[in-house]
């Protein structure tokens, strides 16, 4: 009995997302940042990652200071086309809605971990798409850079948008 409370429990603690999700999708939104979208009023931070914040400086392969926070703010910009659906599982520390958000049928959270401009944080989500792009070098892993949650520590009081 012992051994099967541990097991659920055990289960329970690892299930990354409640498997039931409020679905919202909208054709309007604003993107304040590399990881965060609002719509239909609401405050969405796309689960599984952490993007560089939009004043958030890299360095590429030669040293060179880029923009890294504005390049993931401007391509979740980008990829977000006409409709935007979001898979809402629950609320962050900061009550932010935290969702896994498609549009065009494409996991966008998904697709700026891989092409290097969000890291994996909060769960494992997206540790191979991080893996790949760091063994290929894209974006952030080109170069160096400070984890966005460590660059929000050092230069806002750890505070995110």
């Amino acid at each position: 009995m012992r051994t099967r409370a541990l097991t659920i429990a055990l289960t329970l603690i690892a299930t990354p997302l409640p498997l039931s999700a409020e679905t919202i999708n909208a054709t309007d939104w604003r993107v304040p940042n590399g990881d965060d979208i609002r719509m239909l009023g609401r405050k969405i931070h796309l689960a599984g990652i952490d993007a560089p914040e939009a004043p958030q400086s890299c360095r590429d392969a030669e040293g060179e200071v880029w923009a890294c926070g504005e390049a993931a703010t401007q391509r979740l910009k980008a990829l977000l086309i006409n409709e935007v659906i979001c898979e809402v599982h629950g609320k962050d520390r900061h009550g932010r809605d935290l969702a896994i958000c498609f549009s065009n049928g494409i996991d966008v959270g998904k697709t700026l971990v891989e092409e290097g401009l969000a890291v994996a944080e909060y769960g494992d989500l997206y540790t191979l798409g991080e893996a790949q792009a760091r063994r290929e070098k894209k974006g952030i892993w080109a170069g160096s850079f400070m984890r966005p949650r460590a660059w929000r520590r050092a230069n806002l009081g750890g505070h995110h948008n």
